[in-house]
């Protein structure tokens, strides 16, 4: 209904505005597609440049003696996995817990762990699902937990930037990985910054309260989650929008911490697995958040902006398309000249750089991808964002292929 009523209240804003303005359709429909898109683009930029993470208090309620951490992986063999346990220890968590499918990834992090550490606890799941091993199963992360009414907190990300071949399709697809996690960290603190909203906090590294992970209705949830009027179950994919979905629901809050302490370094994958978690990010996406606006609903309520710059933009913000037609309405507008068309397009493809420009001051060296930066998003919006619209029932892990049934 709120969408009707949305939907209803701008075709009647159009229209008035024409007719009393006596000013052409292209260029009210320039205007709003304009307004629609770099209203949220400003808003961000200047909450992004406002932000502060919440500061550790003198006496904070809660410290890293007081957290368990607990490491799903399939793959406990990776040199990333021993760099990560390493990592976690030196924070001084009371426990870690490593859970991971089969028997024999089970003795292989068994052998790794105790060679580490032997107080570390590992555990073997049924299935290689990530539901399931959770279930089965630090000073800067914990500071927003001082205000009792927040329930999940998230961490910067930063992938890793190795020294691959200058040019290379290796090279070009791991620089798209570290973006695109540069722009996950900019979404997530500007519209954190404005209600409090996020369009999700990713399962890499989060923190959540002990009582709603051993909430027996939260589990029971996470482990039977179904979506398109339960016809279709997750059994891998979408653990974190649900956990976000969930806090919003409760009326849980959601910190997001952005700043060194409280950065996590990863790694993305690589040429081709790199496409695949694109589709399967995508599909995400389509799949969560019409969840959100028209399965739950809660958003509509509780975060009106996230609404807008979030979930609806997210649908229909097909990058090609939009410039495409933001361009086209200019030439045929009353007031458009050659001049200002260049500074239009100057316009468009500078407002693509304020996302990663924290990625190119730390590797300027990348500036030579930046014209593959651009293309990408207008291939992306096409070959994968639109693919993964007619695919979103597609809930497998993509990238791992096989790794569901062992």
């Amino acid at each position: 209904m709120t969408w009707t009523i949305g939907v209803l209240f701008l075709i009647i804003t159009f229209l008035i505005a024409q007719w009393y303005f006596r000013v052409s359709t292209t260029n009210v429909v320039f205007t709003a597609l304009f307004l629609f898109r770099y209203i949220r683009f400003v808003i961000h930029t200047l909450s992004f440049s406002m932000y502060k993470p919440t500061r550790v208090p003198k006496k904070p309620k809660f410290a890293q003696v007081d957290t368990t951490v607990i490491i799903p992986t399939v793959n406990p063999e990776g040199s990333d996995f021993e760099e990560c346990i390493r990592s976690i220890l030196g924070n001084n968590p009371f426990q870690l817990i490593v859970c991971t499918p089969g028997e024999e990834r089970f003795e292989i992090a068994k052998s790794l762990c105790a060679a580490i550490d032997p107080a570390i606890t590992v555990i073997k799941a049924s299935k290689a699902n990530k539901r399931v091993q959770v279930d089965t199963a630090i000073d800067n992360i914990l500071a927003p937990f001082n205000d009792p009414t927040v329930g999940l907190v998230g961490t910067s990300k930063r992938a890793c930037r190795h020294a691959l071949p200058c040019f290379s399709i290796e090279d070009f697809m791991e620089f798209l990985g570290c973006v695109y996690l540069e722009r996950a960290n900019f979404d997530t603190v500007a519209t954190s910054n404005v209600d409090g909203g996020v369009a999700v906090i990713s399962g890499r590294t989060v923190a959540m309260r002990t009582r709603i992970v051993q909430d027996p209705a939260f589990r029971d949830s996470f482990l039977n989650e179904r979506f398109f009027f339960g016809w279709y179950n997750l059994p891998n994919a979408d653990d974190d929008n649900f956990i976000t979905r969930w806090m919003v629901t409760k009326g849980y809050g959601i910190r997001f911490q952005y700043c060194e302490e409280a950065t996590i370094t990863t790694t993305v994958g690589q040429y081709p697995k790199f496409l695949g978690q694109c589709l399967r990010w995508s599909r995400t996406t389509w799949r969560s958040n019409t969840a959100s606006l028209l399965t739950d609903g809660t958003v509509w309520r509780t975060q009106p902006w996230c609404v807008y710059a979030v979930h609806v933009t997210s649908l229909i913000n097909f990058a090609l398309f939009y410039d495409g037609a933001m361009i086209a309405l200019w030439g045929h507008c009353s007031w458009s000249s050659q001049h200002s068309m260049a500074w239009l397009i100057i316009w468009i493809l500078g407002g693509k750089m304020v996302k990663p420009c924290l990625h190119f001051y730390r590797y300027p060296k990348d500036l030579v991808y930046l014209p593959g930066y651009i293309l990408f998003g207008y291939y992306h919006s096409i070959f994968i964002k639109l693919r993964a619209a007619l695919t979103f029932y597609d809930a497998s892990w993509g990238t791992r292929p096989g790794v569901e049934d062992k």
